[in-house]
């Protein structure tokens, strides 16, 4: 046991030997202002990173594969096409893209050391399993009854919006369409209902009946224009099934549905890169399946140039007065919501695009869209955010080396946080939501539903509910 110990430790120190030297290289690199080559550097570490963890295959390394395969869609696509195809670089100085270039790096390396080290090291006594809770049957109905009456709310409100919307995707963002108020706020439960029962563990059927739903409650804003909330919903469904599999063997993923997502996975990419121009009323330029997918992978890679534009405009993003874009979301809440508002004289936020979310939110996505777009910002448009933008900003490269370690460390336990209880599992599957896609999205969205008066309501409710149904069943016994 002791010289495989010793082996992991000298094949640790060759991989970060490794590390050093393509850091080295990317130096080089940026400093003969070769940009192509920095690129280069990125998705040779990138792919390196990739192949350590298909050969290792330490437990959980199927989660951290999927978050390395969203960064790359949403931030190293774009760069990388531009390089083999031999582009122009035309957006952003040579500075910029040098500073880009290595927060990347710094992403792909600290995610992949936090995995490692978790992989390793850690045997955590709060990751020991706890007892899991059996629910009477009279719990588990209630909630699957309100699981059906808050999904086809949702799904009649998602309708709604679509028709009145349609032709004006933007309408989303600039807050004009909120759907029917009763019907809209039955809906904002749909999410905690939905994971609560996920979370219960039901059969094979009964989640495949609802993930269904749930993926279908998504199509009405796919068909409007918003490709983000379809994402979102995949990647959830994926990453649940794939959970229940690694954590108590349940075979999710056999060969037929393994080649049924082999052959969906392209067309889905292509219907996507449809949307994209269909939304806005141009024509397709290409209905080839290979300029599609690249058209796609191109057009996600947006996030790219947020990252980007976050440097340039550093001086005004980082105003006179403190400002924390990674934990934004929640402070906003807290300073500008109706209630405190009243206290504080502060300016309450807006539902979407706005000038007071542009120039006093924590919101970096609003703000360096109404920098970069102007007027553009308040039509619907915006540039949008990412997770590395904002500890950037906030932190400088030690807190990109600190929240990657973090998420990569998360990522080596989290068959084991799943499996603990069912607290600790309904937390998981929340945080869950929007993990795997913050390279697109802001960090605190993993925590976003902490700062919805929904989620509150529905743990007050649920946890009555809970203890009168205990109670009852023990009078009955």
């Amino acid at each position: 046991m002791e010289k495989l110990d010793k082996i992991k430790e000298h094949n640790l120190k060759i991989i970060i030997s490794i590390y050093i030297l393509q850091f080295i290289f990317l130096l080089v690199a940026s400093f003969c202002e070769n940009k192509n080559g920095m690129v280069l550097i990125n998705m040779i570490t990138y792919l390196f990173t990739l192949f350590l963890l298909f050969y290792q295959k330490n437990r959980g390394y199927q989660f951290i594969i999927l978050f390395y395969l969203s960064l790359y869609v949403f931030i190293l696509s774009r760069p990388s096409i531009v390089m083999v195809k031999g582009m122009e670089w035309p957006y952003f100085s040579t500075h910029t893209i040098c500073v880009a270039q290595s927060i990347i790096f710094f992403t792909i390396v600290f995610l992949y050391l936090g995995f490692c080290f978790g992989s390793k090291r850690i045997n955590n006594i709060f990751l020991k399993l706890d007892k899991d809770k059996v629910y009477n049957f009279k719990f588990t109905k209630l909630v699957k009854c309100c699981l059906i009456v808050t999904m086809c709310c949702n799904f009649i409100n998602e309708l709604f919006i679509l028709f009145s919307n349609f032709g004006h995707y933007t309408n989303i963002y600039i807050g004009i369409s909120n759907g029917i108020p009763i019907i809209k706020n039955i809906a904002e439960f749909n999410i905690y209902v939905f994971i609560l029962y996920l979370a219960m563990k039901p059969s094979k059927k009964n989640v495949t009946i609802f993930l269904i739903f749930y993926l279908l409650c998504g199509l009405p804003g796919f068909v409007l224009g918003a490709r983000s909330a379809i994402i979102v919903k995949i990647i959830f469904c994926f990453s649940y099934l794939l959970l229940r599999q690694c954590a108590y063997n349940e075979m999710w993923f056999n060969k037929k549905i393994k080649i049924i997502c082999f052959v969906l996975l392209p067309i889905l990419i292509c219907l996507m890169s449809v949307v994209n121009y269909t939304r806005e009323g141009k024509s397709v330029f290409s209905f080839s399946p290979i300029d599609l997918t690249v058209d796609f992978l191109y057009k996600q890679g947006t996030s790219y140039d947020t990252l980007c534009e976050t440097i340039e405009y550093r001086n005004e993003l980082r105003d006179d007065y403190y400002i924390n874009y990674t934990f934004g979301q929640g402070i906003d809440f807290l300073l500008r919501n109706k209630i405190s508002c009243k206290f504080t004289g502060l300016d309450a936020l807006e539902n979407g695009n706005g000038i007071v979310n542009a120039t006093q939110s924590n919101n970096l996505a609003h703000r360096i869209s109404y920098i970069s777009l102007g007027k553009y910002y308040l039509k619907g448009h915006g540039r949008g955010t990412t997770y590395m933008s904002e500890i950037y900003l906030d932190f400088g490269y030690m807190g990109l080396i600190f929240f990657n370690f973090f998420i990569g460390l998360f990522f080596s336990k989290i068959i084991e946080i799943f499996k603990k209880n069912s607290v600790i599992r309904i937390l998981c599957l929340l945080g869950m939501e929007y993990l795997f896609i913050i390279p697109r999205f802001a960090f605190f969205s993993i925590f976003s539903y902490l700062i919805s008066y929904y989620f509150w309501i529905f743990i007050i409710v649920i946890f009555i509910c809970y203890k009168v149904l205990g109670r009852k069943e023990l009078k009955n016994e």
